[in-house]
């Protein structure tokens, strides 16, 4: 039995679009997730085979097996380029495991289309993927299925490894369990004769993985490799390769696992040397709750090459920043609130501060707030809460005087911009979002740090301001307005106040609670709410720091703040490469309270698009003279 396109699961919570594959003994769907609109992944067996074949319940206890292991090693070494197990139900009286939707397409269909993949493009893909498995094999697990079809490639290119090969143990009676790439011709012997479990079968699955990838060819047959134990090399192929990846591969595809490197970390040092492979971690998004949680996968929809939308120099030489005397303010009032540390407000206050307002045609206005320049301690005490030590060590910086976007940039503003102003180096989709009902006033999302550079550079141009995003330093100095507490609003936070997820959240095996200490539970609204629709905002007319959208920042990622300025410019990394990982902060409105504190950081590649993510602008002022 295959579930048909339509087919409802779970009382409506699923619905069946397509098939994605089918194994020995497993389908692979594409769903959607119907109460968020989402794309996921069903992994169910053969319904067929309870009545074909007696062995099922011991498919089935390996096919629970397989989920079990994906959630032990997520919790091990979560990594984005390892699928995530979301969730398990019973439907048919068949186990399905939920999986994220990654978009993009398999090693195998990547070079079909493309043909040989050049050598420093898929070493870089490959060598992220080893990283993982040295960690998973540091678990005491292996994939044991590393082959071209079982790695997704992102339309960002990061590698995603899918699908471990725990259901090879045993081949149904009705099915085979040969891959779309030809398991055998990726599998070593001593696998597919002994059910070997050691990790170097992962280094020979891998290595033949890139043969492929490299060459557009599969290395010999395993069982013809048995009697000749012959093998062509890459390089002769391929005349372009480097010796050292000729010799890497050779080494990994040795028939005698005892000729083999001994463990991943010898393959990869082989590949790469000391070069460690640069690779994402998913930290946030499982053990604390990131960008994944609450229904949707963080997938990208990049161009392919960053290099070809994102031309030189990075950033245009802006206007010269204005002077405090010279910009018209109006008296903008707000409210306030202090939560204590069980959620109640124990004060409120209506308060006044300057703001400036940007014109930018029919009707459309945006509203810049004025940042008094001060001092702060930046990141959070060791003692702060579920805190990460990314959000250390805590520095003082010393932050001059700018104007900040009063909301985050809405639908409106951003649809003003990019069908109103002349385009600078790169076109803008008008309406990118994915929450566009009742949109205007809600924040734009689904848009890339280069497309928020663009929305700069092209209100710079119009306005003669050095319109641009925040610095980390500003966007933190300005969140907190004052407070030292993990929220401008107090020790904790209420759906009252804020939007994000209220509600625990279940992952992978993790709960992230929908609270903070001793704070209530809330609500999970599931989707952005409009800009200032709680009417509260913090000391400096602010609204939304905390949940919403994430917002982009200018800086270059960094690890903590070891050698970071404390002068409140941005950190950036003259020698980075342009697809280095750009800063997040604030939240969103499908993040645990605890991923919404004012010193919370978060990573991501500069062409990538979420749900969950947009920004505010702010532009510095010339220095006060006294």
């Amino acid at each position: 039995m295959v579930w048909e396109k339509g087919t409802i699961l779970q009382n409506g919570k699923y619905q069946i679009d397509r098939v994605l594959g089918q194994g020995g003994f497993g389908i692979t769907y594409k769903a959607t997730l119907l109460t968020l609109g989402s794309p996921v992944v069903i992994k169910a067996p053969h319904g067929d085979l309870l009545s074909t074949d007696d062995k099922y319940e011991a498919y089935v206890k390996l096919f629970i097996k397989e989920g079990k292991s994906l959630e032990t090693i997520l919790k091990t070494c979560p990594s984005i380029h390892l699928i995530q197990v979301r969730e398990w139900f019973t439907e048919d009286d068949m186990p399905c495991m939920v999986m994220n939707f990654i978009e993009g397409e398999t090693i195998f269909e990547w070079v079909k289309r493309r043909g040989p993949i050049p050598e420093k493009e898929i070493v870089s893909c490959i060598a992220k993927i080893a990283q993982v498995l040295v960690t998973v094999h540091k678990a005491g697990l292996s994939h044991r299925d590393a082959q071209p079809a079982n790695i997704m490639i992102k339309p960002d290119g990061q590698p995603v490894l899918i699908d471990f090969g725990i259901a090879h143990e045993i081949q149904p009676l009705s099915k085979t369990t040969v891959c779309a790439g030809g398991h055998m011709t990726f599998a070593p012997y001593e696998q597919l004769r002994k059910k070997s479990k050691s990790p170097q079968v992962d280094v020979y699955c891998l290595a033949a993985t890139l043969y492929y990838a490299i060459t557009g060819k599969p290395p010999q047959d395993t069982y013809d490799r048995a009697e000749k134990d012959e093998l062509i090399p890459p390089k002769k192929l391929n005349p372009k390769i480097s010796d050292r990846t000729n010799k890497a591969i050779l080494a990994g595809l040795e028939f005698h696992p005892g000729n083999r490197p001994a463990t991943m970390q010898d393959w990869l040092y082989i590949l790469v040397g000391d070069r460690s492979p640069q690779y994402l971690t998913r930290r946030r998004m499982l053990q604390y709750g990131g960008i994944a949680a609450g229904g949707f996968a963080f997938a990208y929809t990049s161009d392919r090459a960053i290099k070809a939308f994102m031309p030189e120099p990075l950033f245009l030489p802006a206007p010269n920043p204005p002077k405090l005397a010279d910009l018209k303010f109006k008296e903008q009032s707000f409210k306030t609130v202090l939560l204590n540390e069980v959620g109640k407000i124990s004060s409120q206050s209506e308060k006044t501060a300057r703001a400036y307002e940007e014109d930018l045609g029919n009707g459309v206005v945006l509203r810049m707030m004025l940042i008094p320049g001060g001092t702060f301690q930046m990141g959070s005490p060791k003692d702060e809460l579920l805190r990460s030590n990314d959000e250390g060590p805590v520095h003082e910086v010393k932050v001059p005087d700018f104007l900040m976007g009063e909301v985050q940039i809405t639908q409106a503003q951003w649809k003003a911009v990019a069908t109103q102003l002349p385009e600078i180096r790169r076109k803008l989709n008008p309406s990118p979002s994915f929450f566009s009902q009742d949109g205007n006033d809600r924040p734009v999302e689904r848009v890339s740090w280069i497309e928020a550079l663009e929305f700069c550079d092209r209100l710079a141009k119009k306005t003669n301001k050095p319109y641009r995003l925040p610095s980390e330093a500003q966007w933190e100095y300005a969140c907190r307005a004052g407070m030292t507490t993990p929220f401008h609003f107090g020790p904790t936070i209420t759906t009252d106040v804020a939007n994000y997820r209220g509600t625990d959240d279940r992952q992978g095996g993790n709960t992230f609670p929908g609270n903070y200490g001793k704070g209530p539970k809330g609500e999970y609204r599931g989707a952005t709410t409009s800009a200032k629709s709680f009417k509260i905002s913090n000391e400096y007319g602010l609204y939304d720091m905390h949940g919403n959208v994430w917002e982009w920042c200018l800086d270059n990622w960094h690890q903590n703040y070891e050698k970071a300025p404390i002068d409140g410019s941005a950190w950036l990394d003259q020698k980075a490469d342009v697809n280095s990982d750009r800063v997040l902060r604030g939240g969103s409105y499908n993040v645990s309270p605890r991923n919404c504190r004012s010193a919370i950081r978060f990573a991501s590649t500069p062409g990538g698009r979420d749900l969950a993510v947009g920004f505010r602008v702010m532009f510095p002022l010339s220095p006060r003279t006294l």
